[in-house]
């Protein structure tokens, strides 16, 4: 019995450890799945777009990082990566194109 106790604690405890967050609509698919139809196409742009403000929003720029490429230059920055890597999710491929581009800006420290 003290052995359950202990084990379900320990088992408690990793969970509070492990960080949690969730992808919605789109964004948890492949890059393949978005890139399957024009309407995937669309929706994924879209998401795109609002999950790059996200990163803006977090990390509190004063202006949006890849500004100067303009919302369809992000979405074909997006796809470059999702060509290379089909199968990782549109929210990785956003997510390390945003952070390839907060790299390269040379308006940041």
């Amino acid at each position: 019995m003290l052995c359950r106790v202990i084990l379900s604690g320990l088992m408690l405890f990793s969970l509070m450890l492990e960080p949690h967050s969730q992808t919605l609509g789109i964004g948890r698919e492949s890059c393949a799945y978005w890139q399957s139809s024009s309407n995937r196409q669309t929706e994924g742009a879209i998401w795109i777009l609002g999950y790059w403000s996200g990163f803006d929003t977090m990390e509190q720029t004063i202006r949006s990082v890849g500004e100067d490429l303009g919302e369809q230059g992000r979405i074909a920055a997006v796809k470059k990566t999702c060509d290379a890597k089909p199968s990782i999710s549109l929210s990785e491929a956003t997510a390390d194109t945003y952070w390839e581009t907060l790299k390269r800006d040379p308006k940041r420290p």
